[in-house]
């Protein structure tokens, strides 16, 4: 009784710890579908469109950097070489498509976005779509931008990869198979490979009717001399269960009079065996006890050795201030980058404006007037290109009105953009400044290096500096 109950346990802890695994995994796969969401790429491409930038002058940039990052995603997720997702994709708010990468949907594929998308509110989900006979897992993402939902980013798990190495993976240690179904005891996979096909064309039935973790027999789908134990425990994080059968045969087993005597004679000599260990493990302590003591007469060398760890560690702490200053110079490249985008975008719009200028069209009016110049009366009168003059003037008028509407517009989007790289220069120059660190300062390097600071804005023009400097001793100066 004692063995079937070891045995049960054993079984049951198994399953847990499988559906754990699992919630682990889609957890995971949520917080690479949130990663994306909010990458710098995703981020820009929204704030780039509520600028009103079209396609035709920078948003296909964007969505070629987003599907950049999204064939990175699919190439270095995996599990032992099989890949994690088999497409990731990003639709706006209202479920259109923005772009995509990854496996092409099969015939039988039908989603509606709109649809999708209705269970998933601010945090990322798992959810599931129809896909032919079975079904597909597709992880939901919203993109925020000022607080607001302005797409979602859907990314499709691969089965085959999930099926190989969380729940086949014990199929060929025993009997012991797991599979993943509805409430109702569907499976979302449908092949002759799955362990429990037939089981589930059987018995579906009292498979939905099956509690949290209760053990349930039913016949061999194949061998009806056989009982099959089944139970099943929900997967947090889906409308799933995870359903494991076993032959019980495995966890009842028959055991004869000789079975019997020969397990508790090898239960006797094991426990000899642990005495013995214990015996010798308890000798071995008293000899590390008398080596510890012995340990303790060298405390000595290991203070002198602690004090050349010192002035290794101060070493290492001005390495450590170099390699801190990288990061941050790498910081600032990144971010003044990426808005200088931005800056390209508008300047090219307004160098685009200008070379296609209206402005050209008035010397050739003029050039036109100048040579009718002695009889303007009758040009503009009975000249039919005279009489069209006033027509033209008008249109033009009201176009270039709109270019200057059109260059006013792009230039304070740049004037925004050039402001918002000063803000990052001045916001990285604060995060940058060292507290609290003294040095010793020649009062004569001070002043060299704070007129070589400012050289940029003193005008030779205008001014004429001279420093008269004499030696003296040094001082002690803080960076704030």
């Amino acid at each position: 009784m004692a063995l079937y109950e070891s045995s049960l346990k054993r079984f049951q802890l198994d399953i847990e710890k499988q559906a754990k695994t699992l919630d682990y995994y889609f957890l995971e796969r949520m917080y690479d579908t949130r990663t994306l969401a909010d990458s710098v790429e995703v981020e820009s491409y929204f704030v780039n469109r509520a600028m009103g930038m079209t396609e035709q002058y920078g948003l296909k940039v964007s969505l070629f950097s987003i599907n950049r990052v999204m064939g990175k995603i699919i190439q270095s997720k995996s599990i032992i070489g099989d890949p994690i997702y088999k497409k990731i994709a990003l639709t706006d708010h209202r479920g259109a498509l923005l772009v995509k990468t990854g496996a092409k949907p099969s015939k039988d594929s039908r989603l509606n976005v709109t649809e999708l998308v209705k269970q998933v509110d601010k945090e990322p989900q798992a959810v599931l779509n129809k896909n032919g006979d079975g079904y597909e897992i597709i992880l939901v993402s919203p993109c925020f931008f000022k607080k607001k939902r302005v797409g979602w980013i859907l990314a499709w798990l691969d089965l085959n990869s999930l099926y190989k190495n969380f729940l086949e993976s014990s199929v060929k240690m025993s009997s012991k198979c797991f599979d993943l179904v509805l409430n109702n005891g569907v499976p979302i996979r449908f092949s002759d490979d799955t362990c429990l096909y037939g089981l589930l064309e059987n018995d579906r039935e009292i498979l939905s009717r099956i509690k949290n973790m209760e053990i349930v027999f039913v016949p061999h789908p194949y061998n009806h001399a056989l009982q099959i134990m089944v139970t099943r425990t929900q997967i947090q994080t889906l409308p799933l269960f995870l359903t494991a059968m076993i032959e019980s045969k495995e966890i009842l087993p028959n055991l004869k009079g000789w079975q019997f005597l020969a397990g508790t004679g090898a239960l006797i000599f094991l426990i000899f065996i642990g005495l013995s260990l214990f015996v010798r493990t308890r000798t071995k302590n008293l000899i590390l006890e008398a080596q510890y003591k012995e340990s303790e007469r060298q405390h000595s060398a290991l203070e002198e050795a602690n004090k050349k760890l010192a002035e290794t560690q101060s070493s290492l702490v001005e390495a450590s201030r170099a390699a801190g200053m990288a990061e941050v110079a790498t910081g600032v490249l990144h971010n003044v980058g990426s808005a200088l985008n931005s800056v390209n975008v508008s300047c090219a719009l307004i160098m685009d404006q200008l070379r296609d200028s209206m402005v050209k069209n008035i010397s050739k009016l003029a050039d036109l007037v100048a040579g009718e110049e002695e009889d303007l009366g009758r040009f503009f009168t009975e000249d039919p290109r005279g009489v069209q003059v006033p027509k033209y003037l008008l249109a033009l008028s009201s176009a270039m009105e709109d270019e200057h509407q059109l260059l006013t517009k792009e230039a304070m989007a740049l004037f925004d953009r050039i402001e918002h790289i000063k803000g990052i220069v001045t916001m990285q120059q604060t995060y940058g400044r060292v507290s609290g660190v003294m040095e010793t300062l020649p009062p004569e390097r001070l002043m060299e290096d704070a007129l070589a600071i400012n050289a940029g804005s003193l005008s030779p023009k205008k001014y004429h500096c001279c420093a008269a400097l004499r030696l003296g001793p040094r001082h002690y100066g803080g960076q704030a």
